[in-house]
């Protein structure tokens, strides 16, 4: 009786702090075990910030990222895009154009990407910044999808995964395509889309697969089929000389099906990208293509 007496006596816990501290503790272990993340995308960050600072961009001095088609082109749809998303504009149509026209094909073409929503919601004033901030976490986003390819696919120690996932986020072709924005798209999708085939060629799973392949047909159709060539002739290299056998032989019989897998696959995110797709191929029709 005595004891039970003491556990009624013992003061409980409010539950808003009992929540809050899990939450916090949650918060705490996720971060501890995600860190080799953390470093993959802030390091080449601060790289190119250091590098910004350097050579004296904003904010730090008169010099900024828009140069040549980023300034001639790009700013302007990207703001054009923001009156849209905020009820000024039509996304569908613009009068903005020569004599007007459709604007899906020019939001395909340019504008597409997820990141571009970073320009979308910071204020207006903000828009070189907001530009400067997403091409950075473009760059961040790479050596962070480089880092998680290298873990599941090749189990790399973490110091060489920060150091390899590094270079890539800032190999040449990332650095100067900052003046192309919609092209880095497949700079961060290209390591999900190789695991994924990876991953369909060695168990079967198809999702790792089509998600990150859709979205970067959605992202931009035209790095979107550069990648897609290449992603076929990985496919090829992968299913007869890297393959992960998982313990057994191929048959002649594996191959066919893998191959159907994968084409039904592609198949698949072509269809999910299609909204997308289809107006960005009709918007060329109008001049590009002749």
């Amino acid at each position: 009786m005595a004891g039970l007496s003491t556990a009624k006596n013992k003061p409980s816990v409010p539950k808003e702090k009992l929540s809050f501290k899990n939450f916090f503790s949650f918060l705490g272990g996720w971060f501890i075990r995600n860190k080799l993340y953390f470093l993959a995308f802030a390091i080449p960050v601060i790289i190119m910030y250091i590098a910004y600072a350097m050579f004296k961009v904003y904010p730090f001095g008169e010099e900024s990222v828009l140069v040549l088609d980023l300034n001639g082109q790009y700013v302007y749809y990207f703001e054009a895009l923001r009156d849209a998303f905020w009820g000024e504009e039509s996304i569908l149509y613009n009068w903005s154009r020569n004599l007007s026209g459709g604007y899906i094909g020019i939001i395909g073409y340019y504008l597409a990407s997820p990141f571009t929503l970073i320009v979308m919601l910071l204020p207006r004033t903000m828009l070189l910044g907001s530009l400067q901030i997403m091409i950075l976490a473009k760059l961040g986003t790479a050596g962070v999808t480089f880092s998680y390819y290298l873990q599941k696919s090749k189990k790399m120690p973490p110091l060489q995964t920060v150091i390899f996932s590094t270079l890539y986020a800032l190999c040449a072709y990332g650095v100067i395509q900052a003046m192309n924005p919609m092209w880095l798209d497949g700079v961060f999708l290209l390591p999900l889309i190789i695991l994924g085939v990876e991953y369909l060629v060695d168990d079967g799973r198809k999702l790792n697969f089509i998600i990150p392949l859709a979205i970067m047909f959605i992202s931009n159709f035209y790095i979107g089929y550069i990648v897609g060539i290449f992603t076929f002739l990985y496919f090829v290299f992968y299913i007869f000389s890297g393959r992960n056998e998982i313990g057994r032989k191929f048959k002649a019989n594996d191959y066919w099906k893998t191959f159907l897998r994968f084409a039904g696959s592609t198949g698949v995110a072509l269809l999910c990208s299609a909204f997308m797709i289809i107006p960005v191929y009709k918007a060329l029709q109008l001049g590009k293509f002749e």
